[in-house]
């Protein structure tokens, strides 16, 4: 019986004095999941990483738990289920997606942050772990704005991006962050070094976000803060002048820190910085605001085409280019996670997300009018609120770090107290979907590692493609022989056997073989691949199938027809070389008309200027072949834009257009 007693003391001793300790080994896994290097975690070596940080998490929290009950609870439900229902219609349609490749690239971020939440969600009973957890993500945060800002002061572009590469979602982080630290500072004591510190954070991350000119941003921004503010003024233990005080401060830490940082880019660095009253004065006549109503067009339509069961989920960028309208709406995201979901999950994916927002707008507005509720819940809750709602305007839910993210501040949000059952990890009912949902993870980085291996080999592949060949072709069977890797890969390699065909001199049609190989195993993985349709296309017309070239020129313009003028340019040769001269200029007439300067000037110039320069050369020779002189002349005027007056294809034209005038 004493030894009995004795045990049970030492497993109590466990669980109240040593367990904690060994918190402190996943919330710090857990806060480094959600740092967001590489490209926000899109890169194939963040999505490596964040693979790895989100199994450890597991296990490590799988080892704590072990010696305590685990209290599960289903509250709000109507939140949770709908998330599950929504997760398991992914998989469900997972079959049927048009790149399952894509499609199991947006799955795992998705699979990592149900690790997140989970696992916060247990630990943030304990006020140690949860207070390290806001001060280590708002750590990570300021040294993510400390990037930012050396690269905005040294940079050419205008607007603040830190290692997201793109602006709209770093501020959306920044949102995030900022609310953290409006939490930490309330949370110190007044008048002390730590309080003062976080309200420098806040002012210097609040000016961070006004460097992103994302007018979207701010607005969130602006409501999230106000928000925040309203809610805890009503606190008993708050006082609403040192609230008022706080945020005085901030504004002005704010103001100073981004006009401080403007003026070194201009002045030391000679860069132009974009003006904020201007951003937001030109809001209701900006391109950007109307290639946003665009996009959402385009994502109607795309919904029309597959209405049931969806694209498959992340890949409107693989569909997309067959419905955007002009070639200044090419994109991978809709920017607006409501009409992503409507086009890659369908009617059933759209209804499951929708139930999930009205769940959680719903249980908002319940919980931030409640002074009774943890102020660290109501801002958890805000964090998650204000990343929603930029994910309705903007590319914000293809960003690993904000899904991440989400997951971890809505398992904070969301309440323990009601429904709440215990289990343990060693019982049936726990430790057969423990050990499924293990052998997914296991899955994941499997999948992940593989796919950045063949990123890397691919990457040093198509560096070496131009200076040799022989070896980079060798290169690309090398990966195929991978069991993961992008399907795009195999249009690349057998673009690369027709160049090697048409650079040898007499090449026998044989060293085609392996790449029409490539392309029809491209198509078979994805048929809306325009890459490998254009690869086969060049592929049949060397090997003087002309008809079958003709058709595979006619789909990839159809899958494509705005963003890659080559495509037109190689139908429109075949077609004149066949005789179809007026087909030849029907193909062409669309990149003339649609790649203005100011679409080449959005469309990095140096690459597509030349593009649309030789397009109109073919199209001022067509004319002129067919007699058309007023047409000719116009398009060689458009030419003499686009390449030097010394350029000696623009003599040839004019001499040309001479004798036909004649």
């Amino acid at each position: 019986m004493n030894k009995k007693r004795k045990k049970a003391a030492d497993v109590e001793a466990l669980q109240l004095n040593i367990l904690p300790r060994y918190l402190a080994v996943p919330v710090l896994v857990l806060a480094l999941v959600t740092v967001p290097w590489f490209f926000g975690g899109r890169e194939p070596i963040g999505l490596l990483v964040n693979s790895l940080l989100s199994g450890l998490l597991f296990v490590a929290w799988l080892v704590v738990s072990r010696h305590q009950a685990l209290k599960v609870s289903t509250y709000p439900r109507a939140i949770l289920w709908s998330l599950v229902a929504l997760m398991v219609w992914s998989m469900v349609t997972l079959p049927l997606s048009i790149s399952r490749y894509e499609s199991l690239l947006y799955m795992i971020p998705l699979l990592q942050s149900i690790v997140v939440f989970v696992v916060a969600r247990d630990l943030v009973g304990y006020a140690v772990a949860r207070k390290f957890i806001w001060v280590l993500w708002t750590l990570v945060a300021l040294s993510v704005l400390a990037i930012g800002s050396v690269i905005f002061v040294i940079g050419d572009y205008e607007r603040m991006t830190s290692l997201f590469y793109w602006a709209n979602p770093l501020a959306t982080y920044l949102i995030v962050a900022i609310l953290a630290a409006l939490l930490l500072m309330q949370e110190s004591e007044v008048s002390t070094k730590a309080r003062r510190f976080w309200l420098i954070a806040a002012g210097l991350l609040a000016g961070g976000l006004i460097l992103t000119y994302s007018r979207a941003g701010w607005l969130i921004g602006i409501v999230a803060v106000v928000t925040y503010f309203l809610s805890q003024q009503r606190r008993p233990d708050v006082q609403a002048k040192d609230l008022i005080s706080a945020l005085l401060r901030i504004v002005t830490i704010a103001v100073v820190a981004s006009a401080v940082l403007v003026t070194l880019r201009v002045v030391f660095f000679k860069s132009a910085a974009l003006n904020v009253s201007q951003r937001v004065a030109e809001s209701t006549t900006s391109t950007s605001v109307t290639d946003r109503f665009a996009y959402w067009r385009e994502s109607t339509a795309i919904f029309a085409a597959r209405p049931l069961t969806g694209w498959g989920i992340g890949t409107f960028k693989e569909i997309h280019p067959m419905y955007q309208e002009s070639p200044t709406t090419a994109g991978d995201n809709p920017h607006s996670t409501f009409f992503q979901a409507f086009a890659e999950l369908g009617v059933v994916g759209a209804a499951l997300y929708l139930t999930f927002i009205a769940a959680l707008a719903r249980y908002a507005w319940q919980m931030l009018r409640d002074d009774e509720v943890e102020a660290w819940r109501q801002v958890a809750l805000l964090a998650v609120l204000a990343i929603g709602a930029h994910s309705l305007v903007d590319l914000v839910s293809n960003y690993p770090v904000l899904i991440l993210t989400t997951a971890l501040f809505l398992a904070m949000a969301l309440p323990i107290t009601e429904h709440v059952h215990e289990m343990r990890v060693k019982s049936w009912r726990l430790g057969i979907p423990l050990v499924a949902f293990s052998i997914l993870l296991a899955a994941a980085l499997w999948y992940s590692y593989h796919n950045y291996l063949s990123a890397i080999d691919a990457d040093y592949t198509a560096a070496i493609s131009g200076v040799d060949p022989d070896e980079a072709a060798d290169n690309y069977a090398g990966i195929f022989e991978r069991p993961v890797y992008d399907p795009t890969l195999l249009a690349d390699a057998a673009l690369l056997q027709v160049s090697r065909y048409a650079t040898r001199d007499s090449a026998p049609v044989s060293l085609l073989d392996d790449g029409e190989s490539y392309a029809r195993l491209a198509l078979r993985r994805e048929p809306y691949n325009e890459k490998a349709h254009f690869a086969l296309a060049q592929i049949l017309e060397n090997q003087g199938k002309t008809t079958e070239a003709l058709k595979e020129y006619k789909q990839t313009i159809t899958i494509d027809p705005h963003d890659y003028p080559p495509y037109q340019i190689a139908y429109a040769k075949l077609l004149r070389r066949e005789g179809y001269v007026d087909d030849a200029i029907q193909v062409l007439l669309p990149v003339e008309r649609e790649y203005t300067d100011a679409v080449i000037a959005n469309r990095s110039p140096f690459q597509v200027k030349p593009q649309v320069a030789s397009a109109q050369v073919l199209l001022t020779d067509l004319y002129i072949q067919r007699g058309q002189a007023a047409n000719a002349e116009r398009a060689l005027k458009r030419v003499g834009e686009l390449v030097p007056q010394d350029d000696p294809v623009l003599a040839l034209l004019r001499d040309k257009l001479a004798t036909l005038k004649k």
